[in-house]
């Protein structure tokens, strides 16, 4: 194994070299899984790069269609929605990889096209891209797969037999694949570092390649008047958003305890129908907060608040790398309140100057509201601008696209030597 570094000199001017981008989400997802990849679709596409991105629409009888839109090409692959009837979670979820792949291959071995690089969007499409890639002979990249033996871990916590087991053979299934991938992306470094010790003495390399945002996507919107809309999204039923929704709500009555009720807010998640009973019930009991389902996007409900409050907890890393939600508040200015959780591996974060670190829901809820008695001032004015700023420099996909210029690179000099 070859561990590159985060920052990759840029190579020479572009090539030719076509994409293919196979993913297991619909293309209308908003969640981050999604997000990244449109953001490296187009930073590519901006910078030359031929991109094409195969997608499920589960439940359809539609024939596949294609369309074009920011100079990419969607396949859009009809695939029979396998969660709608399935009983048993692990089974109907192995099923559905089953499913995917092989309507993945089955229409996409027919087209003319032939693609020098495939890339797997996290773990559930691989095995497509890796049989449609020796068809094509062509090169596979795995990009950000979440480690799965994290979510055995959560969900089979009370289980001391299974639980081991499924771990081993978790882990087994995962170096197995991540040795056939020619490259691996990983948005986090801890993540990068932990599958790089998984493939070494291999071919396959390991690249950490941050996520990050459109500043273009997400504009700053500056505010008429000194404002106190709270703003919080995240999709569910993870873990991780599940337990700082929680504390989301323990905030909003403290508040009320406080008898604070100088502020409003929105709770923006992928899917309510997806919410524990008691989480829905207690978002209802809150007549200033507003709970908001499958929107097509978050930028016009973001943009119109003032604060965004990220209240996880200890313990609770993301698998997949810096949360994006963090690059989306930054690029529309917006004040982030965050436990030291919410920001991991955001480098560049400061508290006070770009966001506000707080040490757990309660000190979160304090500073809440002294902010919003502050009113319109000068220090917070300077962080929106700050934060914005950010992201303009540090943490746009024009920038952080440039490590493929390497991957492409290598690959040609590999495939010519």
């Amino acid at each position: 194994m070859r561990m590159d570094a985060e920052n990759i000199q840029e190579g020479p001017a572009p090539t030719e070299d076509p994409l293919l981008i196979l993913t297991y989400e619909e293309p209308a997802s908003h969640n981050g899984l999604n997000t990244r990849m449109r953001g490296l679709a187009r930073a590519l596409a901006a910078r030359g790069r031929r991109v094409e991105i195969a997608a499920p629409v589960y439940g359809a009888r539609t024939p596949q269609t294609s369309v074009d839109s920011d100079g990419i090409r969607l396949h859009l692959i009809p695939v029979p929605d396998l969660f709608t009837r399935g009983r048993i979670p692990i089974v109907t979820r192995a099923l559905s990889v089953m499913c995917l792949t092989a309507c993945l291959v089955r229409r996409l071995r027919q087209m003319e096209t032939r693609y020098e690089w495939i890339q797997s969007e996290q773990i559930y499409p691989f095995l497509a891209a890796w049989w449609l890639a020796r068809r094509w002979r062509s090169r596979v990249i795995l990009d950000d797969p979440s480690l799965l033996g994290l979510f055995v871990e959560e969900k089979l916590q009370r289980h001391r037999v299974l639980r081991p087991l499924l771990r081993r053979g978790v882990d087994v299934f995962e170096k197995a694949l991540f040795n056939r991938a020619h490259w691996v992306l990983c948005s986090s470094a801890r993540q990068a570092a932990e599958i790089g010790t998984r493939v070494r003495g291999g071919a396959t390399r390991v690249c950490r390649m941050g996520n990050g945002v459109d500043p273009q996507e997400f504009t700053s919107v500056p505010g008429d008047s000194p404002g106190n809309a709270i703003f919080f999204n995240c999709s569910v039923p993870y873990y991780q958003n599940t337990a700082a929704l929680r504390n989301l709500l323990k905030i909003f009555a403290h508040f009320e305890e406080q008898g604070f009720r100088d502020y409003s807010a929105v709770v923006l998640v992928n899917d309510a129908a997806a919410l524990p009973s008691d989480l829905a019930a207690a978002i209802r009991s809150h007549s200033r907060v507003r709970l908001r389902s499958n929107e097509k996007s978050i930028i016009p409900w973001l943009a119109g608040c003032d604060f965004v409050l990220l209240p996880y907890e200890a313990g609770h890393r993301t698998t997949a790398g810096p949360r994006l939600k963090v690059f989306e508040a930054l690029a529309c200015g917006k004040i982030i309140l965050s436990t030291r959780e919410g920001l991991d591996e955001v480098s560049g974060c400061i508290d006070g100057t770009n966001v506000i670190v707080c040490s757990d829901w309660r000190d979160m809820a304090c500073k809440t509201m002294e902010l919003i008695r502050e009113g319109d001032s000068a220090r917070k004015q300077k962080m929106r601008r700050e934060a914005r700023r950010l992201v303009e420099a540090e943490y746009s996909w024009g920038r952080l696209v440039k490590a493929y210029e390497t991957i492409f690179d290598r690959g040609t000099a590999a495939e010519e030597g």
